[in-house]
């Protein structure tokens, strides 16, 4: 159960983030705020070791960051196509 958590923890991280970008952060950054947001989401959780949080945090900021970025791609082909 705790995958299916995880994967609707990447999807609130990647709406986190777009909204963070289009308040004004440069697109360059989005990826490490989508870090820092993960980060400050794991820790509020009261179980487990540090280092396993960082390593989630980390790793829920860059599953959120591919999703944006495969996104972008696909929507960016198909409109290439039309």
């Amino acid at each position: 159960m705790q995958h299916l958590t995880d994967i609707s923890l990447a999807a609130v991280v990647l709406g986190l983030g777009n909204i963070v970008g289009k308040l004004g952060l440069p697109k360059k950054l989005i990826p490490l705020c989508n870090i820092v947001i993960s980060l400050a989401l794991v820790f509020l959780e009261d179980e487990g070791p540090w280092s396993a949080k960082i390593l989630e945090g980390i790793i829920l900021g860059l599953t959120a960051s591919g999703l944006y970025s495969g996104m972008k791609n696909v929507t960016e082909h198909i409109k290439k196509n039309k």
